[in-house]
């Protein structure tokens, strides 16, 4: 089965185009994508300036990471012996615990600084604006209707080894949540992303699949934050690099012709999903 936003690689590693390019309709023009490839620079910039840079974030995940798992043993160890005992019996690993612990606080509080600088600065306001100039360019050109729903869907690049999908990091990150707006016309449901739109035919969707598998996306595109609210049920977590993870994610299916494809969503997407297609998931 072919994923629609998967990108096969497996004979073209610089390949950029998903399977489902049949289902690919229409894009914006050329003087539109310009003003909107603008504004999406301009958001990525001030995004990258929130954030600490890339060997920081590491050392925070490292440190942070080694320091729990000699705490934990330490706490382990208290079972049998005293506090004084414990630190007595490893006294160079518990300093160099306390060591990465104060690194992984310093970096934690550098990073929420700066993530505070950044909301506070006139860059961010700019951005906000930028983000509604390309939320309106995209609006317009595809006559988005009001009751359109904004839904992420996974995208992955793949190869094919041994007659099987084999999913390939790009660095820490496999799944890219893409945000994007669905919606029905003409019996068809379309689905706008960044520049482009895609539309299946409801009568070609044919089931919901559950996958089973603990995967991670590397951004959180709701304005509800992933462990509050109504997302608090699906138990999502995130690591020292803010990825986030969730179990388990799924597959609308799609038939067209002779070929069966996945249009893969993740966990708190299928609910609203389900209600714009008309198809439950059954377990």
């Amino acid at each position: 089965m072919r994923n629609i936003f998967g990108i096969n690689i497996t004979d073209d590693i610089t390949n950029t185009n998903p399977d489902g390019q049949i289902f690919r309709a229409n894009s914006i023009s050329p003087e539109l994508a310009r003003t909107f490839d603008m504004s999406i620079e301009f958001i990525e910039e001030v995004e990258r300036k929130s954030k600490l840079p890339l060997w920081m974030r590491a050392v925070r995940a490292i440190s942070g990471t080694i320091s729990a798992v000699i705490g934990v043993g330490t706490i382990r160890a208290l079972g049998s012996v005293t506090i004084e005992q414990a630190f007595y019996n490893a006294p160079y690993l518990n300093y160099i615990a306390i060591t990465l612990f104060i690194i992984w606080f310093v970096l934690f509080m550098a990073a929420k600084k700066r993530a505070k600088n950044v909301e506070r600065s006139d860059e961010f306001r700019q951005m906000k604006s930028h983000t509604d100039s390309a939320a309106r360019i995209i609006k317009e050109a595809f006559k988005i209707p009001p009751d359109a729903k904004d839904i992420d869907v996974l995208s992955f690049k793949y190869i094919i080894k041994n007659g099987k999908v084999n999913v390939k990091n790009n660095g820490f990150v496999a799944y890219d949540n893409l945000p994007c707006t669905a919606y029905i016309r003409d019996g068809s449901l379309h689905i706008v992303i960044f520049r482009e739109e895609w539309v299946i035919p409801l009568y070609n969707i044919i089931g919901v699949a559950k996958r089973n598998k603990k995967i991670s996306v590397p951004n959180w595109n709701k304005e509800t934050p992933f462990n509050k609210g109504e997302y608090k049920k699906y138990k999502m977590t995130t690591n020292n690099f803010s990825m986030i993870y969730f179990k388990p994610y799924y597959d609308i299916i799609i038939k067209c012709g002779e070929e069966h494809y996945g249009l893969s969503i993740p966990p708190y997407e299928l609910d609203t999903l389900s209600s714009i297609i008309g198809l439950e998931f059954i377990e």
